[in-house]
């Protein structure tokens, strides 16, 4: 089955050679593959052209000005000549066999088709983001959406991991949901993820790795954008939400935005309703508590 691989780009000379290098091992090959370069200002588009330039199936397209990895992607489905599209980012690197889960996934129903990823730091310490082998279906939809957009474990204790760079999906699904919010630079996969399940697609998650995900830092990873994406998730996700439940997220927004800012004022402002959260949802107390943990290894 023919398949189109989609690798948003911007100002990722250092790691796009990688990248590219995974795109070009993928088992079965794409038939075609779309780069976007979102108006890089590090040389990445030229880098880019000399590592493709023998390379028929390889597209470069190069946006006069910088729109937003959601823009990227929407251009890149657009111009896809397949159904399947798989996206890859500029700092993720595809294993050989991702491409044959995802096609796998995809001939048998599904319409968005994630793999498990493993995330790697400079330091070496790594985490893997497990998925189970997981099909949506309208019974089990509404606590898929409560999980991904404010954290509230399903009653299956099922976790899923839904990051950009490890999915695939029908183009016709993906136009028929509206795209990726090109309002968004950050979380913009999980609102699609939740929007997609609100309009009965049907998502499959693999146990199997297929990315590893590089530590990278970048404008559109800053804090803000974070709070920003996080707050728009949290609305699209409304209304399956009970007010316990949209309270508790909203707080934890606020904090998590503060505590990566290292904005110490309204840390201390957030931790006085810590006691509060402890009482009304324990396990977000001690979610903060793994974030410290999590942040104190990979900057050891």
């Amino acid at each position: 089955m023919p398949y189109t691989v989609v690798v948003t780009s911007f100002n990722s000379a250092e790691t796009i050679k990688l990248v590219i290098k995974g795109v070009k091992e993928l088992v079965p090959p794409p038939s075609q593959v779309i780069l976007i370069d979102d108006a890089s200002d590090d040389g990445s588009a030229n880098l880019i052209s000399r590592l493709i330039v023998d390379e028929p199936e390889f597209f470069l397209y190069v946006n006069p000005q910088n729109r937003g990895q959601s823009y990227s992607r929407n251009l890149g489905a657009k111009l896809s000549l397949n159904e399947y599209i798989v996206f890859q980012d500029d700092d993720d690197i595809s294993l050989p066999d991702r491409a044959s889960i995802h096609l796998g996934a995809l001939d048998m129903g599904a319409d968005f088709s994630y793999v498990s990823s493993k995330k790697l730091y400079p330091n070496g310490y790594e985490i893997v983001n497990l998925n189970p082998e997981l099909i949506s279906s309208p019974s089990i939809n509404p606590d898929l959406i409560r999980f991904l957009s404010a954290g509230v474990k399903p009653q299956n204790g099922l976790r899923v991991f839904s990051p950009s760079s490890t999915l695939a999906v029908r183009k016709s699904c993906l136009e028929a949901v509206g795209g990726f919010s090109v309002d968004l630079r950050r979380l913009e996969d999980i609102e699609l993820a939740c929007r997609a399940l609100m309009k009965g697609a049907q998502l499959a998650w693999s146990r199997e790795v297929g990315v590893e995900r590089l530590h990278t830092l970048g404008g559109d990873k800053s804090p803000m954008a974070n709070y920003s994406g996080e707050l728009a998730v949290l609305q699209t996700a409304k209304e399956f939400l009970s007010a316990r439940q949209y309270f508790v997220a909203r707080r934890m927004i606020s904090l998590r935005a503060a505590y990566f800012q290292r904005n110490l004022f309204a840390i201390s402002l957030n931790f006085a309703l810590v006691p509060l959260l402890l009482v009304i949802s324990p396990s977000k107390f001690y979610s903060i508590i793994r974030r410290i943990k999590h942040d104190l290894k990979q900057n050891q």
